[in-house]
C-alpha cells in the first residue's frame, strides 16, 4: 500500500471496527494518469485486477470495487470497499502488507494501534507529492489517543513524505465489559437492594417479630 513512485497521489483510508476486531473499510485512491506504469504505483494499483489482487486475502472480502478514468483531468481513481474477519490479520492482504495492525481486548481496555512502516523512497518525492487520510470509527468510548478525535471517530492526515518515518495511529478504548454507570453495573445494583428492602418489608408486615 505505502511504497509510491513520484507523482501526485492522494489516499483516503476510513474503518469501523467492532469490539470483537472485525469490521469494514472503505479505500478511494487516485492520482494522475500519465504517473502510473503498468497499472499501479509501487503498491497502488489501478486496474480492477490488480486492485482484487491487493485486497483479497482469506481474512477479507471485497464488496466493491470500482476503478474510474477522469478525462477532464488526466486521473484515474480506485475506490475499494471490503470486510474483514481480524484486524490483527489485515496485513494478510497484500495492499496492508507494510502495515501493522493490533487490536487486543483486556479487561477493562481495549488497546488499538496501526502502524505504518517507513518507506525510504518516499524522500526523493516533492513536497506536493500528495497526502494521506485514515480515519477509524470505534465501537466504544475513546480514553486517549494519538489522533484526531470527534465522538468515537479518530483521524489522522499525513504527506507522502511523512511515510519515509515510521508513523504510528494508537488509541486506548474502554471495553464494553469494563462500561459501567446508571445503564451498567450500578443499575443491577440498584436493583437488587431495592428487592431486597421491599422483601424485608413485607416480611416485617407478616411477622411482626422481625
Amino acid at each position: 500500500m505505502l511504497l509510491l513512485f513520484e507523482g501526485c497521489i492522494t489516499y483516503t483510508q476510513k474503518t469501523e471496527i467492532n469490539t470483537d476486531g472485525s469490521g469494514e473499510i472503505s479505500i478511494t485512491y487516485s492520482a494522475r494518469k500519465n504517473n502510473i506504469i503498468l497499472g499501479k504505483i509501487d503498491g497502488f494499483a489501478f486496474t480492477e485486477r490488480k486492485a482484487r489482487a491487493n485486497y483479497e486475502s482469506t481474512n477479507t472480502d471485497i464488496t466493491e470495487l470500482k476503478v474510474v478514468e477522469n478525462t477532464s483531468d488526466s486521473t484515474i481513481s480506485v475506490s475499494v470497499k471490503l470486510s474483514f474477519k481480524d484486524f490483527n490479520k489485515l496485513s494478510l492482504a497484500k495492499g496492508f502488507s507494510k502495515c501493522k495492525p493490533s487490536w487486543q481486548i483486556h479487561q477493562d481496555t481495549i488497546f488499538f494501534s496501526f502502524i505504518v512502516l517507513p518507506d525510504s523512497s518516499v524522500k526523493e518525492i516533492p513536497e506536493i507529492g500528495g497526502s494521506l487520510h485514515f480515519e477509524y470509527h470505534f465501537p466504544t468510548k475513546i480514553i486517549q489517543t494519538n489522533g484526531k478525535k470527534d465522538g468515537k471517530t479518530v483521524s489522522w492526515d499525513f504527506n507522502i513524505k511523512d511515510l519515509s518515518r515510521q508513523q504510528e495511529l494508537t488509541a486506548i478504548l474502554y471495553s464494553k465489559k469494563s462500561t459501567c454507570g446508571i445503564f451498567g453495573i450500578e443499575l443491577p445494583l440498584l436493583l437488587i437492594g431495592y428487592i431486597t428492602v421491599i422483601f424485608y418489608r413485607k416480611k416485617i408486615r407478616i411477622n411482626p417479630r422481625y
